[in-house]
């Protein structure tokens, strides 16, 4: 692989990763299926997994859509009540070597 190439994929992965954090940070799931295969498997923090892009999206949509403030006091779709604060750390471009 050419650093070319190497560059390339690092730029798309950053991509990817800005979108998915954008979603999460606005609780916005419009376009998170694009992010994720059909095949894919996805378990949150409190275990719970969903299978494929759209399921996954359809799950991320009714989180967000529960979310009741922008520390992310979420009631979890399972019924379970978390509440987490953000940390405030915003991500470093792949640029900066962080």
């Amino acid at each position: 692989m050419s650093a070319g190439d190497e560059a390339k994929d690092e730029a798309a992965i950053y991509e990817v990763l800005m979108k998915l954090g954008s979603a999460f940070r606005n609780l916005d799931a419009i376009g998170i299926d694009d992010l994720y295969v059909p095949d894919a498997d996805w378990t949150n923090a409190f275990g719970t997994t969903v299978h494929g892009n759209l399921e996954i999206a359809e799950y991320l949509t009714v989180l967000f859509a529960s979310s009741t403030s922008s520390d992310y006091a979420t009631t979890i779709p399972n019924g379970t009540t978390k509440k987490a604060a953000g940390s405030g750390v915003k991500p470093s471009s792949p640029a900066s070597g962080v």
